[in-house]
């Protein structure tokens, strides 16, 4: 037995993530069927869809195995997944498939280190955070303004990428 999961007009969001993932969906649709609207307010509550919807997706969810997932203390804990864990893969691989469609920017170390990523959302308060006066042909005005390139710094070299080149431990999700 497979699912498949689907949402429309989805979005999710960060700032108002504090212990679950914030989103909302016009539209939750399972196996091709609506079943309306879908959401999770970010504060630890459950994820709120309708009744039916649930069961389908319990169903599914008694076929799979169980899981483990790592403490970060050397133990690991394993549960039976439920409606609730296929619904939450659903809603983070959105999630992530919407970051790897947007721009992004790599931030490299001439020192060496491991480049870091920055959603492009957040550039603004980045170029502010380096530099007085940021070149002003790298600053984005607008998502369909967006001029890629390379911008160095004496220490750094910021290139605006695709998301998909950026790693999962980045994506928000």
């Amino acid at each position: 037995m497979t699912i498949k999961i689907e949402f429309k007009k989805f979005a999710h969001y960060p700032r108002m993530s504090e212990e679950t993932l914030a989103w909302v969906a016009e539209d939750v649709i399972i196996n091709g069927k609506s079943y309306g609207y879908g959401k999770n307010d970010g504060q630890g509550g459950c994820d709120c869809i309708h009744h039916l919807a649930q069961e389908v997706l319990e169903d599914y969810a008694k076929t799979l195995p169980e899981r483990s997932e790592e403490l970060g203390n050397g133990e690991t804990f394993t549960y039976k997944p439920s409606w609730e864990t296929v619904l939450s893969d659903a809603v983070y691989a959105k999630v992530n498939e919407k970051q790897r469609a947007k721009p992004w920017v790599k931030i490299t170390c001439k020192n060496g280190e491991e480049p870091i990523y920055w959603a492009l959302s957040k550039w603004g308060s980045l170029s502010k955070q380096l530099w007085i006066k940021p070149k002003p042909e790298f600053v984005q005005k607008k998502k369909s303004e967006l001029l890629l390139g390379t911008l160095t710094h004496s220490l750094y070299e910021f290139s605006v990428v695709h998301g998909s080149e950026v790693p999962d431990e980045y994506l928000g999700a």
